[in-house]
């Protein structure tokens, strides 16, 4: 049996203490009072943190609920300095899920962990809740990671900002997307397969051509999910467009294989031409912080864009508000031309596995850097707070101090 090393004694954690107080977190190094892991824990020192939109919405929420002292954050890339965990070794980089699973209740016994009745969050009550041993949020040098958490190491090839995509946003798109493409849409690709291999001449000797083989998908909102999927689908065989409110987000998204579309283009901003129906709407808008401006059409009502049998898509956790009034999509429309909603806002520990070979797949096709920020010290937490809120990147990078 391998000898575990010591754990630690200290850790320097963020710790929220209410959105209605001045400052609204303090950084302080806490005492760990941790004298050996649980069987399957794993214990991580974090190289970088991702601050996620629903991590910021914490620092100016006015709901009571938000108001307990906790250490926020569930996305992060570090090394493992103690482990209980059979595969995990010591030494390994790894990232993990966001979630902690009961693995007990009857829906994780039946592998739908999305739907654990006893689920805990990482940067979340009760489980990041103040405490000198719990170590439950990434906005700390340290995080215990529980026996219902995913984990996977991540190899040399994706760097640890690359790497902190995976944990959040990837791993969910990759939950919504595989549902579509394995569930719904199975036939729709095996006749673009089967039309490229006996015509597969004629396909290449024309784009156009090509083009239409191919399944469409329209992504709505290009923050962080919106992008993911745009490379995802376009990974699976789809012809993908994008429309959001931010041309410089439609530019980014259009680096990860989408055409963008906008509505309002001038000379300097050139606007794909949207197919009159398409097999898939996929609306991504809800990583935005600003919900005081609607999205300009909502997207719900664009169920018209549709071809019979398609699907609508509907990834993260939007708030209401984002869609704008009056959006819905009627039943009659579901029912009169066969479409199929899909909901994905959690994901399977396999997804997350999904995400890292994703990254190692596509490493040096996607510019992935570009949707991170400069990394901030965790000492400059009010800089990494402000950029988040102005949106000048699609995820904030934070170093931990240890």
């Amino acid at each position: 049996m391998v000898q575990q090393p010591p754990l630690p004694t200290q850790a320097t954690c963020l710790l929220f203490v209410g959105a209605a107080r001045r400052p609204s977190f303090v950084v302080e190094n806490c005492r760990v009072r941790l004298k050996e892991l649980a069987p399957s824990e794993v214990l991580v020192r974090v190289r970088l943190a991702g601050l996620c939109a629903s991590d910021v919405r914490r620092f100016i929420s006015e709901d009571a609920h938000d108001e307990c002292a906790l250490v926020p954050g569930h996305e992060a890339v570090g090394d493992v300095i103690a482990s209980r965990r059979p595969g995990i070794e010591v030494g390994v980089r790894v990232v993990f899920s966001s979630s902690n699973w009961c693995s007990t209740c009857e829906w994780c016994r039946r592998g739908a962990h999305v739907a654990c009745e006893n689920v805990t969050k990482y940067g979340h009550p009760p489980l990041a809740s103040l405490s000198e041993s719990e170590l439950g949020g990434t906005l700390s040098s340290h995080v215990l990671l529980r026996a219902g958490t995913a984990v996977c190491p991540v190899p040399t090839s994706v760097s640890d900002g690359h790497a902190l995509l995976a944990s959040c946003a990837l791993a969910t798109v990759l939950a919504g997307v595989l549902r579509l493409t394995t569930c719904h849409m199975p036939m729709l690709l095996l006749d673009r397969n089967k039309m490229a291999g006996e015509d597969a001449a004629a396909t290449a000797e024309s784009a156009e051509g090509e083009s239409r083989t191919k399944p469409t998908a329209l992504v709505q909102g290009c923050g962080l999910v919106g992008v993911l999927a745009c490379a995802v689908l376009s990974e699976m065989g789809f012809r993908v467009f994008c429309e959001d409110f931010n041309v410089s987000r439609l530019r980014l998204a259009s680096k990860f294989h989408a055409q963008p579309v906008f509505r309002e283009a001038g000379p300097l901003t050139p606007s794909a031409s949207l197919p009159e129906r398409v097999d898939a709407v996929v609306v991504a808008i809800g990583s935005r912080l600003d919900y005081s401006d609607p999205y300009p059409s909502p997207p719900l009502l664009q169920g018209q864009l549709l071809r019979p049998g398609g699907a609508l898509l509907l990834l993260g956790q939007p708030r209401y508000s984002a869609f704008g009034k009056g959006a819905t999509l009627e039943a009659a429309d579901i029912y009169g031309r066969d479409l199929c909603v899909i909901g994905a806002s959690e994901y399977e520990p396999d997804h997350l596995k999904d995400a890292v070979q994703f990254l190692e797949s596509t490493e040096g096709k996607f510019p992935y850097s570009e949707l991170l920020s400069p990394v901030y010290p965790l000492s400059d937490f009010q800089n990494a707070l402000t950029s988040a809120l102005e949106r000048k990147f699609l995820r904030v990078v934070v170093r931990p101090m240890y």
